[in-house]
């Protein structure tokens, strides 16, 4: 699901955005919108957008075919929207451009004369310029299917009416929606309208005109629920889809309840040792010559001796109230699948590492403190032999057993929710 964020006016929202997810960034010029930005805020936005990982779309409404094309050269863009009778008129000179085409209510298309069909057929048509390989179409508060309906039953009516100007094949292009879309009803509309992007603007604005980072983040959590901003997703065997949207549910249900996250503190407090130290490192702030000063954050003096314990409490706490009886993991350098044993020893679950053979020839002092906690490594012996292998061998032991197995992933990787989970129960570093 494509998420475009139209009306932004600064970069670092713009960056933000991109960075939480929104695959397109809108920016608008028309003195007709309270978000009409110049060119200079647009360069800004622009290069904070790209930075971020998202496209760039200038929409247009009422500007002059000149002007457009200025803009779209000095802003380097490849998508352009069109949004207003104006422009619209203008698909031909722009059609090497990737355009999204706009229909609404107040759509009038200069089709030229055609016989026997009404002005709200017209209104209601598309231009035959218009490419479905590289173009996308945008409703804005007109229902999809009830369009693509009453133009196929007028498609029918005027057979024989070879007009070369109007595209027949309409059911053939990707499309937005738009309009009146809130927190309350976008899931809904994207069920009615299966859509391939949704467009938002006003719906994430406190303030009218100035986008909210919160609201924007909010939403696209909402509509890419498998996605960690432009990463995740589920691409595993049929056979763990079910396990991931079980512990997705579960997890996101669990991070809003006070009962679990006081109980994830205070073990965060009272066994593992936070808050860590912040020490200032002065003397090798001098031997490097830097006039700075320099800190480090002190996660090694944690409880096992790294940042790892952080999320393996709190996959492990999540097993507990999912009930699970047993905890898988991979581990490397051996910190994550010490951390996870650790976290199994502390609330009485069943542990099983899975652990490259190179690594556990490698790493036998952390081998050996693992098998201290009552943990069972199993050595893999297939591929490399190292960590990727061990992730390998890890997920296919939870597709047979996750009914009473949780996986503890122990970095920012794999299908989505881990990447999510990882990244949240290690920002406490952060928020310290």
């Amino acid at each position: 699901m494509l998420i475009k964020v139209c009306g932004l006016t600064d970069g670092a929202t713009a960056y933000k955005a991109a960075l939480d997810g929104a695959d397109f960034i809108g920016v608008l010029f028309t003195s007709k919108s309270i978000r009409q930005i110049d060119l200079k805020s647009a360069i800004e936005i622009t290069q904070e957008a790209r930075r971020g990982g998202a496209d760039v779309v200038g929409v247009f409404y009422d500007e002059e075919l000149t002007q457009i094309l200025n803009i779209i050269d000095t802003l380097k863009l490849t998508t352009i929207q069109l949004h207003g009778d104006k422009v619209r008129q203008y698909c031909t000179q722009l059609n090497k451009y990737n355009i999204i085409y706009v229909i609404d209510n107040d759509a009038k298309i200069n089709v030229g004369k055609i016989d026997n069909i009404t002005g709200n057929d017209i209104r209601q048509s598309i231009p035959q310029s218009l490419d479905p390989k590289k173009d996308m179409l945008l409703f804005e508060n007109i229902e999809p299917q009830e369009y693509m309906r009453n133009n196929q039953s007028k498609n029918q009516s005027n057979q024989g009416q070879n007009n070369q100007n109007i595209r027949q094949d309409i059911q053939d292009f990707r499309y937005f929606i738009a309009g009146k879309i809130d927190r309350s009803n976008v899931l809904q509309k994207i069920a009615a309208s299966d859509p391939d992007g949704v467009d938002l603007s006003s719906s994430l604005e406190q303030t009218p005109g100035q986008k909210d980072s919160n609201l924007i983040k909010e939403f696209i959590n909402i509509i890419k629920k498998d996605r960690y901003g432009h990463f995740g997703g589920c691409y595993v065997p049929e056979l763990l889809i079910e396990p991931l949207q079980d512990l997705a549910s579960q997890y996101l249900s669990l991070r809003q309840n006070s009962v679990f996250n006081t109980e994830y503190i205070e073990l965060l407090n009272n066994y593992c040792g936070r808050p860590t130290a912040l020490t200032e490192v002065a003397n090798f702030a001098q031997k490097i010559g830097s006039c700075a000063r320099i800190f480090l954050k002190r996660e090694d003096l944690l409880h096992t001796g790294a940042h790892k314990i952080n999320n393996a409490i709190g996959q492990c706490l999540i097993a507990k109230y999912m009930g699970k009886s047993r905890i898988i993991a991979e581990t490397g350098a051996g910190q994550h699948g010490l951390a996870t044993a650790t976290a199994c020893a502390k609330f009485g679950l069943e542990c099983t590492i899975y652990m490259g053979e190179v690594d556990i020839q490698r790493q036998a002092p952390n081998v050996a403190k693992i098998r201290l906690l009552g943990a069972t490594i199993i050595p893999v012996k297939s591929g490399s032999r190292t960590l990727k292998d061990a992730v390998n061998a890890a997920l296919r032991d939870w597709a047979e057993s996750y009914a009473t197995t949780h996986y503890c992933l122990g970095s920012a990787l794999g299908p989505y929710p881990f990447p999510q989970m990882v990244a949240d129960f290690q920002s406490i570093i952060g928020r310290e």
